[in-house]
């Protein structure tokens, strides 16, 4: 999805790198798989708060939309990931 169809409030996540800006680059992969709550588009900029976060707090934040607004953004996959935590938290890897 493209950073311009989500709402405010919604929860979403980076699932793939940017595009590289030389020959060699792999791109940028920050925020993937991080839980970023989306605030809105403003100035050319997407406003975001990181969802959990220690390190950033409740702070928002923001990114041009020149490098990120692509087709590599997903509704973060809250409901699947926490099915998980319960199925294995406290079981040890075989």
């Amino acid at each position: 999805m493209r950073l311009s169809e989500f709402k405010e409030g919604d929860l979403i996540t980076r699932i793939g790198r940017t595009d590289p800006l030389k020959p060699g680059d792999v791109g940028d992969g920050s925020y993937m798989g991080d839980k970023l709550r989306f605030l809105g588009i403003t100035a050319n900029h997407v406003w975001y708060q990181h969802s959990e976060s220690a390190i950033f707090g409740d702070d928002v934040h923001n990114v041009d939309m020149e490098n990120w607004d692509d087709d590599r953004w997903d509704y973060y996959p809250e409901a699947q990931i926490e099915k998980w935590k319960k199925k294995y938290r406290g079981k040890v890897p075989v």
